[in-house]
């Protein structure tokens, strides 16, 4: 899991570069402008946030292979055998809100009500994610860690003219890291980017980790971002639209993850970010604010009814569903907490298509319950126990097959769908029981 740093350090740019005569001078102009207009973009972008979906495709071997040295791995990959053909195991989905402020990227689940304090790993548990795709790169190629950029020459990509640069930088001056034995650790990396040469402006850029150390559980990250003019209030910025990265990890396995960036929109008037203790917070809503609640009794068996149809075709962690109390929320002394009928909201912790078993897990988190006008906190799992019950009525032999969520996605639900069925249909029901919230 990578991402890059936000310190701001200044450096002269060199430039290497033969070839035809002028063309030194050439790419120098053109550098020159391209670098004033990233600097100026991310200098002068306000604090916005933009709806960051990421698609995450997990390759597998044909044949299992047992970890192996990095350098056999990416040789092998050039050349593989048959056994070592990948084919498409699993396909899961995220969709996050993503801030570039002066502090860099921050992320959220895609409308919360407040950014996530620290790094990514606190909020994506499962699965490589990387970050910097939305800005965060830029600042380091271009102000932190680059000393001298090479011409590689005009080369021809989508039907046009562009100019293309190469880069390396080494672990000791990087600011892309990547998380090694639970600590964040620079990487190495190079690459190259492409420049329109009549208007300065990126339009694509790659480039590769070194091989990573063994702790860090992959052996080479890769990344590729295309860049556009991104509307943002009355005025248009070049960022990324796309990125592709692809972890390679020492077994052979690869995944894939592209993301692309929508619905950006800048933090004016009664959307702004809050910086305090509790970290960045955007504050977006009028919602009614309720004091702190008592903890809700753990234990007590409530009914859920879908409200509105979860199509797992489109849907991904992060995203919202919303679901009514089908009977009274009681406590233990038999008082009611919330009507039959009062909303639940919560989130999807995971969509996740399993391609070789035709099937589709989804994970589900109820989070609160609209009662009175009010947001009570609401942490369950699905209560198994009438399953259980009617499994053993019946006399069958054998265990019961009970689904569990993943450390990580707890207290919640998983639901497994077949193929041909991807639809959770509005109106099914589930049973619950109150559990105790994630730490």
């Amino acid at each position: 899991m990578g991402h890059a740093g936000s310190a701001l350090v200044a450096f002269a740019v060199g430039l290497a570069c033969c070839g035809r005569p002028g063309l030194a001078a050439d790419a120098a102009a053109i550098l020159h402008k391209a670098t004033t207009k990233v600097l100026a973009t991310v200098d002068r972008v306000p604090d916005y946030t933009c709806v960051q979906t990421v698609e995450r495709r997990y390759y597998h071997p044909l044949a299992n292979h047992p970890p192996r040295a990095c350098s056999v791995v990416l040789d092998e990959r050039q050349h593989p055998t048959p056994a070592q053909q990948l084919q498409l195991h699993s396909i899961d989905r995220l969709r996050l809100d993503v801030a570039l402020t002066k502090a860099g990227e921050i992320f959220s689940w895609v409308g919360a009500s407040r950014f996530e304090e620290g790094t990514i790993d606190r909020l994506v548990r499962r699965g490589p994610f990387g970050t910097g795709a939305f800005g965060g790169f830029l600042d380091a190629i271009f102000r932190q860690d680059v000393k001298s950029f090479r011409v590689e020459g005009l080369q021809t990509w989508n039907g046009r003219s562009v100019m293309v640069y190469s880069f390396q930088v080494p672990a000791e001056a990087s600011h892309y890291d990547f998380l090694v034995d639970r600590k964040w650790a620079p990487t190495a990396y190079a690459g190259t980017f492409s420049v329109n040469p009549e208007t300065g402006s990126i339009v694509r850029m790659r480039f590769a980790t070194a091989i990573l150390p063994e702790a860090a559980g992959m052996c080479q990250s890769s990344v590729t971002l295309e860049f556009g003019e991104v509307p943002i209030g009355n005025e248009p910025f070049v960022l990324p639209t796309h990125s592709w990265q692809m972890f390679i990890e020492a077994d052979g396995e690869e995944i894939e993850n592209t993301t692309e960036f929508a619905g950006c929109r800048e933090y004016r008037g009664e959307s702004t970010i809050k910086y305090g203790e509790t970290g960045p917070v955007p504050v977006e809503s009028t919602a009614r604010q309720t004091a702190p609640q008592a903890a809700m009794d753990l234990g007590l068996k409530f009914t859920l009814e879908l409200i509105d149809a979860i199509d797992t075709r489109t849907a991904a962690a992060g995203d919202r569903f919303s679901a009514r109390l089908v009977h009274d929320l009681r406590d233990l002394k038999g008082r009611v907490v919330a009507r039959g009928g009062s909303v639940v909201d919560g989130r999807l912790r995971r969509v996740e298509t399993l391609v070789q078993q035709h099937e589709v897990v989804v994970v589900l988190a109820p989070a609160a319950v609209i009662a009175g006008g009010n947001r009570l906190p609401l942490s369950a799992s699905l209560d198994w126990s009438y399953l259980q019950q009617e499994y053993k009525s019946t006399g069958q032999r054998g265990g019961l097959e009970v689904l569990m969520p993943a450390v990580g996605e707890r207290p919640a639900g998983v639901f497994l769908l077949m193929s041909p069925q991807t639809v959770m249909r509005a109106g099914s029901r589930s049973e619950w029981r109150t559990a105790e919230p994630a730490q």
